[in-house]
């Protein structure tokens, strides 16, 4: 594979995209990023180059592993010679392979984000991050290193070998040698067949490992066509749905790692912003309609982005952010730390995957985002009359401007019922985890804990917070979120976030995992909880409580923090 075969290929693919799929194409040229990499030809060095306001103009945009080599920057230091012209021979091959095949294209301008970003300019990386979205959303074509780990690779690397020999003996013949390699259909499984997110990460992840990487997510779901790159072959998807390869296999219709019901909401967001006509009109309820609302096709979304790798796990909030602007446009209410103000009760009900052995001290512990695994939500039978969460306010700070905002500022006010219920852990010193159960009256539940609880005697005790460590004997206290009825209308299933006291502040609460409690339902009061930073609190007339009923009293101040 070499940059004319592929730019060819690419070429004629580009050719029927821009003339017959009307979901891709764009009535003008799109206005060029705030810097973009110049191209000329072959013979003169590429330079950056920053744009004019309203500046219009065909762009490529590269996605692609950085790896752990040493990269090859935009700094404050290195900016002014990038505009006078960056030598062939100091760019890494995966960036030198997709310039080259850029200029094959026909296209001058290039945006890749390690030289069109000042990388040691926070200021600038916050202001530039911000458009991840609209940049590769806009972009003529992107550009995907699909099978290279790092820059030095170049984008037509195969991770896998490329022939194997057999000798073999046919009639009437000498022996002869055949040589073979892997068929092109083991790709087709990682890059387009539809994969389980609930199961244990891609399938495909060492051979295709920009699969795994969490800012290729919205990369690779924004742009609105995609070539992939590898040495086995060259790979085509567009925004329409249209799929190619070189090897001309049939291949599913969808988009990699994307739900299939997600596909035509993705779709459906036009550079007018029109939103989805119809239910997402018609209220709260119309807009959660089974497994084809945008609700929950942004639950399973965060679903897969979960299980994705970041170098700087504080990224996680940030490289969802273009996704999250284009979900805007439906009508789901404010959205906050990866979450939709609409239904909201439902997307406080997620559990982990995969135990993590620290949080995130900057995200809140009822979000997904404070944990650094794999995270899944509970899809149960839905009915208005069974919400137990109430959201009453989002609470922000006057600089509160998503995404780099200061998250600790943050807080929600919720109504809903309390119980109190007592830890007790089992497993034995030579355990390398400990399950944990809640005695709630009496009655033992099992809890799914965020964190994994180790033996006392464990020295990985070292690695965790305190306030995330839990003991036998110890009170928390299960907030209801939500309750449904099984096949038998008189039992029912409580979901119940579970919450600690913390040690260094009284009365103030953090999530430490979820459970569910099978019971006849019983109707109960309320109570008003103020949620902030990584903690909840409550106040009833001025005075702090736990509570040992799911009856509550009502009358309850306004919270102030």
């Amino acid at each position: 594979m070499n940059c004319k075969v592929a730019a060819h290929k690419a070429g004629q693919w580009l050719g029927q995209c821009t003339d017959f799929h009307q979901a891709c194409s764009k009535r003008e040229k799109p206005v060029l990023p705030k810097r973009v990499v110049r191209l000329a030809s072959y013979n003169v060095s590429p330079a950056l180059y920053e744009t004019s306001d309203g500046e219009r103009a065909d762009y490529v945009a590269l996605s692609y592993c950085w790896g752990g080599e040493k990269h090859l920057l935009t700094t404050q230091n290195t900016i002014r010679s990038h505009k006078a012209g960056i030598p062939w021979s100091k760019i890494p091959q995966t960036l030198k392979d997709a310039m080259h095949l850029t200029l094959e294209l026909g296209v001058e301008f290039i945006w890749i984000d390690a030289l069109c970003i000042i990388q040691d300019d926070l200021v600038d990386w916050k202001e530039e991050a911000s458009k991840f979205g609209s940049v590769y959303r806009s972009a003529l074509i992107t550009i995907s290193a699909t099978a290279s780990p790092n820059t030095t690779s170049g984008i037509f690397c195969d991770q896998r070998s490329q022939r194997h020999k057999l000798r073999t003996h046919v009639a009437s013949m000498k022996n002869i040698d055949i040589y073979m390699r892997q068929a092109c259909s083991t790709t087709h499984v990682g890059l387009f067949e539809h994969l389980n997110i609930f199961g244990n990460g891609y399938q495909e992840e060492e051979a295709l490992p920009i699969l795994g990487r969490g800012w290729t997510f919205q990369e690779r779901i924004l742009s609105r066509r995609l070539l992939h790159c590898s040495g086995e072959e060259i790979a085509w998807e567009c925004f329409s749905g249209d799929i190619h390869c070189e090897c001309a296999s049939r291949v599913p219709y969808t988009r990699p790692n994307v739900p299939r019901e997600m596909h035509g909401h993705l779709r459906s967001i036009p550079d007018t912003k029109k939103a989805i006509e119809g239910r997402l009109r018609d209220g709260v309820s119309e807009a959660w309609d089974g497994a084809n609302s945008p609700l929950r096709e942004w639950q399973e979304l965060t679903m897969a982005y979960s299980s994705c790798q970041f170098t700087y796990p504080r990224d996680r909030l940030v490289a969802l952010e273009g996704i999250a602007q284009q979900f805007q446009q439906f009508r789901l209410g404010s959205y906050f730390l990866g979450m939709w103000g609409q239904n909201f009760h439902f997307q406080l009900d997620w559990m982990i995957m995969t135990l993590d052995e620290s949080r995130r001290l900057d995200v809140p512990t009822w979000s997904w985002a404070s944990v650094y695994h794999k995270c899944q939500y509970n899809f149960h039978p839905f009915s208005p009359s069974y919400q137990s969460v109430w959201l009453c306010d989002i609470v922000r700070s006057p600089s509160d401007v998503p995404p780099h905002s200061d998250i600790s500022s943050r807080a929600l006010v919720i109504s809903s019922k309390v119980v109190d219920g007592i830890i007790q852990l089992e497993g034995g010193p030579s355990d390398i985890s400990l399950d944990v159960e809640v005695n709630i009256n009496g009655k033992m539940y099992g809890m799914i804990a965020d964190i994994q609880q180790w033996p006392e005697a464990s020295n990985q005790w070292g690695n965790i917070q305190e306030d995330e460590r839990l003991y036998n004997g110890q009170l928390v206290l299960c907030l209801e979120l939500s309750t449904y009825h099984l096949l038998d209308p008189s039992r029912c299933v409580k979901v119940c976030l579970v919450l600690r006291e913390l040690s260094s502040a009284k009365d103030t609460y953090r999530r430490v995992g979820i459970l569910f409690i099978n019971e006849s339902w019983k109707p109960g009061g309320w109570i008003s909880l103020l949620i902030s930073s990584t903690s909840i609190s409550m106040r009833r007339n001025g005075h702090w409580r736990l509570f040992s009923s799911w009856s509550l009293p009502q009358s309850f101040d306004t919270i102030e923090y």
